[in-house]
């Protein structure tokens, strides 16, 4: 009789949790067909994977991707909410179930959140020419009522780029790295592109072929000493000011600046360094790491495996 008796409560156990994943599969499939009508209608695509709940939270595993390019990939993130037991997630039984108005919103906010931690795609000149280095207004940078990245889409009209005729859609992502305030990369489809804000009314435009680029972590080290030959060549607007390398820095501070120092820098810049604080930071798949002197920022950045830049702005 006791054999019974637990075989019947394996079975009713058994029976439950299938109920719990019949429930969960058919609630993940209602919230990506209603995708296309609430969250999903702007620049977007969501791909639901995993809803369960533990003891004390319950977790949503999904991914998103931008539609354009169609070339990105999916970027994996979940949400959770602390306190949530499974009954919260369900409305109705059996063939009514459906997603709770709980759920529904709090899956709405949590994706509107993860939206603005992306980049924005936004239709900007095509970048036909790579690699090269070249100059754009700010002008768009100082208009308050527009995002950084608006703001980055526009100055590559208003730049010396090699006209092309067509337009493409891009991801915009900006992002400030220790006292240098805008950075942005414009990732195509094919070619990519560092905005550096580095005078007030100027940026460089670093244009390459994307790759597959190390993390660099040169949180503290030696930097090159400012002299007046690289305040010159800013105020000049020379392209000289900044640099591209096919030797990728090692992951150490003085070697990485000494490796990126131009070989064509005039006489009159010493090849000596002081000791500084380096901050790095991550943007799409690339490491930027900058360094603060009394006089201007260094700025080091990587563009592939085996290619690297750097540059130095100058305090106004």
């Amino acid at each position: 009789m006791k054999t019974r008796f637990l075989i019947g409560l394996a079975a009713t156990v058994l029976a439950q949790n299938s109920m719990a994943f019949d429930k969960t599969a058919k609630v993940l499939e209602q919230l990506d067909s209603i995708c296309a009508d609430s969250w999903c209608a702007g620049d977007f695509n969501f791909r639901f994977d995993k809803l369960q709940c533990g003891d004390e939270a319950c977790r949503l595993d999904l991914a998103i991707k931008p539609y354009l390019p169609e070339t990105k990939e999916w970027k994996n993130f979940s949400c959770e909410w602390t306190g949530w037991n499974q009954d919260e997630l369900f409305e109705g039984d059996g063939e009514t179930v459906r997603y709770s108005a709980k759920l529904y919103d709090a899956v709405g906010d949590c994706l509107r959140n993860q939206q603005q931690k992306m980049p924005k795609p936004l239709l900007t000149p095509a970048l036909c020419s790579a690699p090269g280095i070249y100059r754009s207004s700010s002008a768009a940078f100082e208009d308050s009522a527009l995002s950084r990245e608006i703001a980055a889409a526009l100055s590559l009209r208003d730049s010396n780029l090699p006209a092309c005729k067509a337009e493409e859609i891009a991801n915009v992502s900006c992002t400030e790295v220790g006292l240098l305030k805008t950075v942005c990369l414009i990732e195509q489809a094919k070619v990519s592109a560092f905005l550096i804000r580095d005078q007030v009314d100027s940026s460089s435009l670093i244009v390459f072929h994307p790759g597959k680029a190390p993390k660099l972590d040169l949180t503290e080290g030696m930097v090159p000493e400012v002299s007046d030959c690289y305040e010159d060549m800013i105020t000049t607007g020379d392209h000289r000011s900044v640099f591209i390398t096919d030797s990728l820095p090692k992951n150490d501070s003085q070697l990485a600046w000494n490796q990126l120092l131009p070989r064509s820098l005039p006489k009159s810049c010493p090849n000596k360094f002081a000791k500084a604080d380096v901050q790095c930071k991550t943007l799409g798949s690339y490491s930027l790491c900058s360094s603060a002197s009394d006089r201007g920022i260094f700025l080091l950045g990587t563009l592939s495996a085996k290619r690297a830049f750097s540059t130095f702005v100058r305090f106004d």
